[in-house]
């Protein structure tokens, strides 16, 4: 038995809780959420602390001689600890805000997805009345079909028509069978279209109590217009990966530049010699100036530079077919 949602907002809730589309755009998003603190540790202090116990095995005599007496030394102790905060990062802190922007453009994927289910359920559940209405249609025709080649018979039989005139009757009696036969395989595929389209790998129908009038209404409510096609929100996801495609080119200009780093650390060893423990603890700055790896940089900044022209040409293609898609809209 086919399914049959009762109205537009029952369609548009089982479409939210079983869309694909949007369950991976909801995971996109929780996705560079998680990069954006990735690269916020970067900036972030990192501290260590590390235990170790040491115990002799092959020489457990072994020992140091002090004042005479003879001391054990077969089992020590340490305990370490550093702590490392950058000071000067330039590249950390860009790429910060370039994982903050990857974020943003996830957040417009996901209205994106929204609005671009939400049109193929709309145009799906259009397909599926039309569907139906043709294949109503369809069976009347054939009806009629059948009525006039009977009545084409009856007069051959009393002389009033020719044969001529039968033949004609039984080929669009044929016509209307084989327009019927495609009216139902169209009307399956609407709603198997219509199933996939909400989730479902069944087909789903349209009951006929449906208020398909209100669909427009139902559909403004939910996609408010805008003011320009630039304001549609795959426009907007489009420009955003342009800018996080620079700002990556950018964070590779950056990597050239050098960094300051501060850094502590602390040392306690432990052992059953007279002058334990020993205990040491520094600070010192690390300036890093990065002078060559082999070519990896430069590799990075063609990389980078070749995706910006793409996502550039990819906001340029979004934008022509936003435009057509709008023109084949309002005709139809």
């Amino acid at each position: 038995a086919e399914k049959s949602p009762g109205k537009w907002q029952e369609a548009v809730q089982l479409l939210k809780a079983r869309s694909v589309d949007l369950r991976n755009a909801y995971s996109e998003v929780k996705r560079a959420e998680g990069q954006w603190r990735v690269a916020l540790a970067q900036a972030l202090t990192t501290i260590n602390v590390n235990g170790t116990g040491s115990h002799l095995l092959i020489s457990p005599s072994t020992g140091i001689v002090s004042g005479g007496v003879f001391v054990q030394s077969a089992d020590t102790m340490a305990v370490s600890a550093s702590l490392v905060q950058p000071l000067v990062n330039v590249g950390t802190w860009h790429n910060i805000g370039t994982a903050r922007q990857e974020e943003d453009v996830a957040r417009l994927s996901v209205e994106e997805v929204k609005r671009s289910i939400t049109t193929t359920v709309a145009n799906n559940v259009v397909a599926v009345v039309v569907a139906e209405r043709v294949a109503e249609l369809n069976r009347i025709g054939l009806k009629s079909a059948l009525e006039r080649l009977t009545l084409a018979e009856k007069r051959f039989e009393l002389g009033t028509q020719t044969a001529l005139d039968v033949a004609r009757a039984r080929q669009d009696v044929d016509a209307a069978r084989a327009t019927l036969v495609q009216g139902d395989e169209s009307l399956r595929r609407s709603r198997e279209a219509l199933g996939l389209s909400l989730g479902d790998d069944a087909p789903v129908g349209v009951r006929h109590d449906v208020d398909i009038n209100g669909l427009a209404d139902s559909l403004t409510a939910l996609c408010a217009p805008l003011e320009s096609v630039a304001q549609r929100p795959d426009q907007l996801v489009a420009r955003g990966r342009v800018a996080v495609a620079q700002r990556r080119h950018d964070n590779v200009w950056l990597q050239f530049l050098p960094t300051l780093n501060m850094a502590s650390n602390f040392n306690s060893t432990f052992n059953n010699a007279p002058n334990s423990p020993v205990t040491v603890w520094n600070i010192q700055g690390i300036l890093s100036v990065p002078l060559w790896e082999g070519g990896a940089r430069y590799g990075n900044l063609r990389a980078t530079e070749a995706q910006v022209e793409v996502s550039a040409m990819n906001a340029e293609g979004a934008r022509r077919n936003a435009v057509n898609e709008i023109r084949q809209a309002r005709r139809a």
